[in-house]
């Protein structure tokens, strides 16, 4: 294999789906005939290759749907392609040591649903953009856009937090407090918005410091809305005059009644939970790690990050929230193995303050040193 060319082939994501949902047809209609032959209707050995052979031809055929990329460094050449296991067509794309890859976050929309997505792509002045793959995950698109960047020794320039976070070449791998220490610059412990909701304490620079973080709202509060949801949907779907000619009783009324409240409390409390408007979080910071404990009705987790491996600590703005529309800014703790979200809808103050907290204290006193 030759050192100077990487490969990268990836599934076609919906080609797949599609596939197995003409295979699931196909084999049924197999399986129709051959348990009851006699009964099948329009089913016979002369025409079952029709309705069942060409279903699972076409469901094989989309399943083995592949896109992929070629990158030569040496001619300095990106290829994407796309074909059956095996590159059918090719587009081959230049690039020069001016290009950058360029990590972007966008917003796309298939019917009604709206989703977001992360680009890859190489960008350079004068020259087309060239996409190199759309994750709607930005742990891939980030992981991605790093193994292109070191393979053809480029910098990265990261749009996706609202901000362009410029990350040169040959730096890539750096830490936060690494890139603290080569530019000479500090970050000074902020004082604390007055309105903030957080909890601080600091024992100075030798201590670790906690941050607790209370939730937005209390569950209670969703429960509780749960609860009105349900009676007032009861009572509309018993009155509405299309389901029912005649006054509902009590009984009846009261069984509707339950029957919502097993599934909107627990649905809006899900809700909740997957915006992070009920999770309570508590940080302790200090110059070696980051650990951060988020407890919430469906219990505990706790992440450790370890200082030298954290490469940002970034607000990110205009992002979408689980179930579509805006969510508001959230902290990012950005490293290779994965990102941390905290901080949920908090004010922009705020934001910003926990931000520098955070920096101040993974840099601050190894930089000292």
């Amino acid at each position: 294999m030759d050192p100077n060319v990487k490969k990268i082939t990836r599934v076609g994501g919906f080609w797949m789906l599609f596939g197995l949902a003409f295979l699931a047809v196909g084999l049924l209609f197999l399986l129709l005939f051959l348990i009851e032959p006699t009964r099948t209707v329009g089913l016979t050995p002369d025409n079952v290759a029709i309705f069942a052979g060409v279903p699972v031809l076409l469901g094989a055929i989309f399943m083995c749907v592949r896109f992929g990329i070629i990158v030569d460094r040496l001619r300095r050449t990106v290829t994407t392609w796309w074909g059956l296991l095996v590159p059918f067509h090719k587009t081959e794309h230049p690039f020069s040591q001016t290009h950058h890859v360029i990590l972007s976050r966008e917003k796309r929309s298939a019917g009604r649903s709206r989703y977001e997505v992360f680009p890859v792509r190489l960008e350079g002045a004068g020259t087309d953009a060239i996409t190199l793959h759309e994750p709607r995950d930005y742990d891939k698109a980030r992981q991605l856009g790093e193994e292109i960047a070191k393979f053809i020794r480029l910098g990265i320039r990261d749009r996706s937090s609202g901000e362009e976070i410029v990350r040169e070449a040959g730096a890539l791998d750096q830490s936060l407090r690494q890139r603290v220490r080569r530019s000479s610059r500090s970050v000074p412990l902020p004082a604390q918005p007055p309105a903030a909701r957080a909890i601080f304490s600091y024992g100075g620079t030798r201590a670790p410091a906690t941050i607790d973080i209370p939730p937005v709202t209390h569950w209670v509060w969703f429960v509780l809305a749960g609860l009105m949801v349900a009676g007032l949907s009861a009572v509309l779907i018993e009155l509405d005059p299309k389901l029912r000619k005649d006054l509902p009783d009590m009984g009846h009324l009261f069984f509707t009644f339950l029957v919502l409240l097993c599934l909107v409390p627990p649905a809006l409390l899900f809700i909740a939970h997957r915006m992070g408007a009920v999770h309570h979080e508590r940080l302790i910071v200090s110059p070696g790690e980051l650990v951060l404990t988020r407890r919430s009705l469906f219990g505990t987790n706790t992440a450790r990050l370890l200082a030298n491996e954290i490469e940002e600590v970034e607000i990110t703005r205009d992002t979408m929230s689980t179930f579509g529309g805006a969510a508001a800014g959230r902290i990012v703790i950005r490293r290779d193995r994965g990102s941390v979200e905290l901080g949920a809808m908090r004010s922009e103050e705020e934001l910003q303050w926990l931000r520098d907290v955070l920096v101040h204290i993974l840099t601050t006193e190894e930089s000292a040193k």
